[in-house]
């Protein structure tokens, strides 16, 4: 297997991962210089959106929602950025972007930034309290929690 995020998406017990959504997995961005910032990856390997189907793109666009809401709700940023390129990873997946009216990059597009990069501990942690949070105020009140859906496949 040749691509990072296919073998990212079926790691056992990442400290990472948030939740398995119908369409993709919820992960926390190692590198929290934007407190709260993760990132959707796809299930299914697409090189890029041109490779979704209308119809599926919407339910995942859904998801894309919910998840830009409940960030919003639980670190109570000042605006929330969603981001898909591929340059670096050809997976399709979309970073969610919590911003600060404090951050270094207001005003601008988010890169370059910096670096705050989270101990496993601090990964861990961060990551059960945003999943705390998605399924106590029920963002996502269909997802079966307890099946381990999003087997990657190309």
């Amino acid at each position: 297997m040749d691509c990072r995020f296919c073998e990212l998406l079926l790691q056992k017990n990442n400290d990472t991962l948030i939740l398995p959504l119908k369409y993709g997995k919820l992960f926390l961005n190692i590198n929290q210089c934007f407190n709260g910032r993760v990132m959707y990856v796809l299930n299914k390997h697409y090189n890029d959106i041109t490779e979704i189907e209308p119809d599926e793109y919407c339910h995942i666009a859904k998801e894309i929602i919910n998840i830009s809401k409940a960030i919003k709700d639980i670190f109570s940023p000042d605006l929330v950025n969603v981001a898909s390129l591929g340059n670096y990873v050809q997976h399709a997946h979309w970073h969610i972007i919590p911003r600060y009216k404090n951050d270094s990059n207001w005003g601008s597009p988010p890169w370059p930034h910096g670096e705050k990069i989270l101990s496993q501990e601090e990964l861990k942690l961060k990551s059960q309290f945003i999943r705390e949070q998605l399924i106590k105020k029920e963002y996502f009140k269909t997802l079966d929690l307890t099946s381990d859906s999003g087997r990657a496949s190309k």
